[in-house]
Formats: structure tokens, sequence, C-alpha cells
């Protein structure tokens, strides 16, 4: 019997419209005997975060994997050949929550294995909470222009309508300051935010600065909330600002009136820099700002999920 070499491993967050909220890695192997992989049979969770599995009389036939999904189930993935025995692949699966697998094996050339994980877990932190979404500038408040003509106003408003269709996925509450290209004055957002009194508040804008830098994101919260604003905006940046290809990770002080209502659940989401012709592509990106997305639902879960360990 030939060594089953390993091919090809790789993560996927299915998209909402597939219709089947899981999180998969999967496992190619090349194995021209067909011999059965079984990693069922060899796999143990030393904790309820930590998946470990092992693979006998199989060889890597590619450099030692880490893969860190960040898509808010699964922290990283690795695996390597154990160093004792070089016939013998070791690998763990770290995730954020206690969560159980789901094995499928389809046998063929090459062996395929599925790990998934159901991300339904997202509804037990977004379920019924009030999140209030508010798209900068508007009507003839442009915000800020890209090089290319790109304005802040349509970016964001934009982003807003693709959050809230993650947050009625995931059955909380989203609710607009502005839904279409009107300026909204700044008493009539306060006033909103203070009837509404949501969980969390994010304003969400771009940022500027010179023309060609590349800056990336970045989150603000409010000057007098350090401690709880500050921690709040942390929550909900690091997972976005970390799948992004960005240099900047800055969460920076605000003296901005919107977020003195509520500091304390109120951040500013600066989602990209406008000023820059490369990050103004990515803007124009549709894949891309799908992603930028999703990486901000996961910020807002994982916000939701710490606040939740300190009750």
């Amino acid at each position: 019997m030939r060594t089953p070499l390993l091919t090809n491993i790789w993560h996927q967050a299915l998209d909402l419209e597939q219709k089947k909220p899981v999180s998969r890695i999967n496992m190619d192997f090349y194995n021209p005997n067909h011999a059965e992989i079984n990693l069922a049979d060899n796999m143990e969770m030393p904790n309820p975060n930590l998946i470990s599995f092992a693979i006998p009389k199989a060889r890597l036939n590619m450099p030692p994997l880490s893969l860190e999904p960040i898509d808010g189930i699964i922290r990283d993935v690795k695996i390597e050949e154990d160093s004792n025995d070089p016939n013998h692949l070791k690998g763990t699966i770290n995730t954020e929550h206690s969560i159980l697998c789901h094995i499928k094996e389809e046998k063929g050339m090459p062996h395929r294995v599925t790990l998934e994980f159901d991300r339904k877990v997202f509804s037990k932190y977004l379920k019924e909470k009030v999140i209030l979404i508010d798209p900068g500038h508007g009507g003839k408040d442009t915000g800020g222009i890209s090089p290319v003509g790109l304005m802040e106003k349509d970016v964001v408003l934009d982003f807003s309508k693709r959050l809230k269709k993650y947050l009625d996925y995931w059955q909380a509450e989203g609710i607009y300051t502005r839904e279409r290209d009107v300026n909204v004055p700044q008493k009539d957002r306060t006033r909103i935010i203070k009837e509404n009194n949501p969980d969390l508040i994010i304003s969400l804008h771009t940022g500027t600065g010179t023309v060609g830098e590349v800056l990336g994101p970045r989150a603000k919260f409010f000057v007098d909330g350090e401690k709880k604003g500050k921690e709040t905006a942390n929550n909900i940046y690091m997972p976005y600002a970390n799948r992004l290809p960005f240099p900047e990770r800055e969460v920076v002080k605000s003296s901005s009136k919107l977020l003195s209502v509520f500091p304390e659940r109120s951040i500013i989401m600066e989602v990209s820099n406008i000023s820059s012709r490369l990050e103004e592509g990515w803007l124009r990106d549709y894949g891309f700002v799908e992603d930028m997305v999703r990486g901000l639902v996961v910020g807002i879960k994982n916000h939701f999920s710490k606040s939740s360990q300190k009750l």
C-alpha cells in the first residue's frame, strides 16, 4: 500500500446565500490505493475548544501548514508531520466556542475529509440585540472623496445595508439613522440613538490621509469613556482588521458627540482609507467589501460573546 499524501487543506465560511451557516475545514489526500483514512477514529478533544487529530500512514507533500480563518468559529488550524514518525500526521483545530463538528469523508481521487462546524452560535449572541447602524454623511455632505471620485457617503450606506442583511440573518435588530442619500443632522442622529437605547452603536465612516498612502481601517471610542469604550472598540475592531490586508491596527480616542450618548457601547468604524488608490480599488470590489462586512459581523459577535462572559 502506498502512503497517502496530504495534497491540500483549506477553509470555507459559507455565505448566507448558500443557506447553510457552517464553517468548513477541507483536507484532500492523494491515495492511489484508496486506503481508509478514518479521521473520526483518530480525533480527540483535550478541552472544549480544541480538537486534535491524527492521520496514520500519511505524509505531507507540502510544508507544515497553519491557517487562521478568524471567522468567528475557527481560530486556527495546524497540521504537521509527527517528529517521531514521518509517516504519521498530526493536527489541531482551535475554536472560539465549545462546538461539535460533523465529519464527512468522500472516497475517490483525491480522498476528501470535511469537518463542519455549525455557525448558529452567532444567533446565541446576536439574537434580539438592538444594533444601531449610523452611515456617516449623506446628501450634500459627501464626506471623503477618493482619487477617482468614490464618495464616503455612498461607501458607508452600501456597507450599512450589507451589514443589516447579516444582522437580520442572525436575528438581531438593525436600526439605521439613514437608509438613503440624505443628510441627517447630528441632533436627529442623537435623538434616534436615545429613542432606541441600542445595545451597540456603530457609526460607519472611511478614513482619509495623504493621497496614495495605505492606512487601512481604524476604530474610535469616546475620549471620556476610555476603559469600557476602548474595550468595545477593540473587541469589534481586531477580528475585522486581522482578516484584511491592511498595515495598520489602530484604535484611537474621539471627541465625537455621537459617541458621548452611550460611550461604553458606541464606536466609530472607519472601514478603510478612501484617499488611497489601492484601498479605493478594494472598496469598489464588491466581493472584498462583502468580506469586510463579514469581518465586522464577527467583531460584533466577538463583542457580545466577551460581554456575556462577564455577566
